[in-house]
């Protein structure tokens, strides 16, 4: 029950904290967030095996399918990676979180303040084609 908690806590904080962004792709929409991993409480982090630190940032990703006239958790292939502005890349290791009615995909990864990280995601929602996401967001450490 507390991971149900925890993960509600995350999605309420991470979508009216942080710019979600969505794309929608024929009956799927992939919501996808980024921020900074110092935001979450320290019982959400350890919930969900999420390092917390000033540098360390979160990218979620969650697929919902259509479903007549309301839509439902659907389960997806999630890969991919990100890179500064130097060129420094980073496999993403996406991590499936699975509770009740939700489904969501959850990596982290390292910045540098004010960097400039690009994201690169491909997303392929079961029985659905393949949805790129690709975006770049600027991050600063939390001290």
């Amino acid at each position: 029950m507390i991971r149900f908690w925890a993960l509600l806590l995350l999605s309420v904080f991470a979508v009216t904290a942080f710019a979600e962004q969505s794309k929608m792709q024929g009956e799927f929409t992939v919501h996808y967030n980024v921020f900074n991993s110092a935001s979450l409480s320290a019982e959400v982090a350890r919930v969900y095996g999420i390092t917390r630190g000033g540098n360390q940032g979160v990218m979620t990703i969650s697929v919902r399918k259509k479903m007549g006239s309301s839509d439902a958790a659907a389960k997806a292939k999630v890969s991919g990676g990100v890179q500064n502005l130097i060129g420094q890349k980073e496999k993403l290791a996406f991590k499936e979180i699975n509770e009740a009615q939700a489904i969501y995909y959850i990596a982290t990864f390292r910045f540098d303040d004010k960097d400039h990280m690009k994201f690169n995601v491909d997303v392929t929602p079961d029985g659905g084609d393949l949805i790129n996401i690709a975006l770049t967001h600027q991050l600063y450490v939390e001290k």
